[in-house]
């Protein structure tokens, strides 16, 4: 598996802990330019897999949704400022 993939695992994993489906859950919907250079790829995956695992938890040790929606919101809105 390569970096890239084991990245995107991380944060599926993450998602899916809080109740977010990181395929088809409303909240990791967002526009973004149809695919502008650097939209996918590790440098800025990386930063987001970062944000997720760094998000608050909350008192019984789970990461807190709110938080994690916040995060998905940040970096959706500078996907979408990404190569237009």
């Amino acid at each position: 598996m390569n970096r890239s993939n084991l990245l995107v695992k991380e944060g599926q994993e993450i998602l899916q802990y809080v109740g977010i489906d990181p395929l088809f859950g409303k909240e990791v919907f967002v526009w973004a330019p149809n695919n502008p250079p650097g939209q996918h790829h590790n440098d800025t995956l990386r930063p987001l897999v970062d944000a997720l695992k760094a998000s608050p938890k909350g008192p019984d040790g789970k990461t807190v949704y709110n938080d994690i929606v916040a995060i998905l919101k940040r970096f959706g809105n500078e996907a979408a400022k990404r190569g237009t």
